[in-house]
């Protein structure tokens, strides 16, 4: 592919054939989109993928190969990746996230692995059998990967994106590979890599900037980032919260703020914020706290009303007796007071995921 992409390791296990159909655009020199586990060449020079979708309707970004190869160089030494390396892949292509990981191997030489094809309790098993070290997933897809037994003695990182570990979630992926590092970064489609936490950052910050990114802060408490890893522009759909600004940041519609060591905390998604009374309240900071506490899929989502201005819910999956997340509440309440908790709870089920593992806030909105 042209401007600097290249294939360079060997395909391991590949059932569906679209590695080997991404293999086959990139060493014919072309531009890749890929979108719903189709692949296919456009210009050279340019990737285009789907967001999540987890803020509104999915949307496809178009960045220069540039814009990913330069991490591609950082990571190899940030996680020894190399001809050696064996690089597990539980999503699809479709996934942002997948499609990053199979190009930054096939950069570095190292061999793939396609778990898509198989069932998420198995993929452990399957990383152990082929002799897997590292590995990128979402929260989401650990949940599912643990349900399975044993480990895989040959891991040597565990790579997060798409969402951050709760406590409970990390506390046991790190029980099953205790051998392996452990490592989240916080981002998004339109700016990739904006932090790093390597294992050291304080109970709810997102680690601390990823190399070669500056990280600034609006009179609005909204993150402004720039870097050499950002988007181009949308190729289909667009964003109210997404601003490029004349200095060269972007800012895509996060609040938050960064500490005097540099650690980044995230207060949530301009766009989900709600007014309570007088206040405005991120619903995101009590997710966290229940997804940490109850272990199984939780949303908070608003529903309108006409004294207070707003009511969070909590809307909870299978799992926890009642009586656990009416003790959740409790606590919720102690630590983030009345106007920042949920007013009550829904049990959902199933719950509504989109296809990375997140909760379809959309779908939960109409279900409340």
């Amino acid at each position: 592919m042209g401007k600097g992409l290249r294939w360079r390791g060997p395909v391991l296990a590949d059932d569906r054939g679209t590695i080997r159909h991404l293999q086959e655009t990139v060493t014919a020199g072309g531009g890749v989109r890929v979108g719903e586990g189709a692949v296919c060449a456009i210009a050279p020079g340019w990737i285009e993928c789907a967001t999540s979708g987890s803020s509104g309707a999915p949307k496809r970004i178009r960045r220069t190969v540039a814009s990913w190869t330069t991490s591609f160089a950082l990571n190899a030494k940030l996680f020894g990746l190399d001809a050696r390396s064996v690089v597990a892949l539980p999503g699809t292509m479709a996934q942002s996230l997948t499609l990053y990981a199979a190009l930054e191997a096939q950069w570095n030489g190292a061999a793939l692995v396609d778990l898509s094809v198989h069932r998420g309790d198995r993929h452990l098993a399957h990383m152990a059998r082929w002799g897997t070290t590292h590995v990128y997933a979402t929260p989401a897809q650990v949940e599912v990967m643990l349900k399975g037994q044993g480990g895989c003695p040959s891991l040597r990182y565990w790579i997060i994106g798409g969402g951050r570990l709760s406590a409970d979630l990390r506390a046991r992926l790190a029980l099953r590979v205790p051998q392996a590092r452990i490592m989240q970064f916080y981002g998004a489609s339109e700016t990739s890599f904006i932090t790093l936490d390597r294992g050291d950052a304080p109970e709810g910050s997102v680690g601390r900037a990823y190399p070669q990114v500056e990280i600034a802060v609006d009179a609005a408490g909204e993150l402004r980032v720039k870097s050499p890893y950002l988007f181009t522009e949308y190729a289909l759909g667009s964003s109210p919260d997404t601003c490029w600004h004349a200095d060269g940041f972007l800012s895509i519609g996060e609040i938050g703020h960064v500490d005097a060591q540099g650690f980044v905390y995230i207060r949530g998604r301009k766009g989900r914020i709600v007014q309570v009374l007088d206040h405005l309240v991120s619903p995101e900071p009590a997710e966290a706290r229940l997804a940490d506490w109850l272990g199984c899929d939780v949303a908070v989502v608003a529903q309108p009303d006409s004294l207070r201005g707003a009511r969070l819910w909590a809307m909870v999956g299978e799992g926890p007796a009642p009586e656990a997340v009416e003790a959740a509440l409790v606590r919720l309440r102690q630590e983030l007071g009345a106007v920042a908790s949920a007013h009550g709870w829904q049990r959902v089920a199933p719950f509504p995921l989109l296809p990375t593992g997140k909760p379809d806030i959309r779908a939960l909105e109409a279900r409340l």
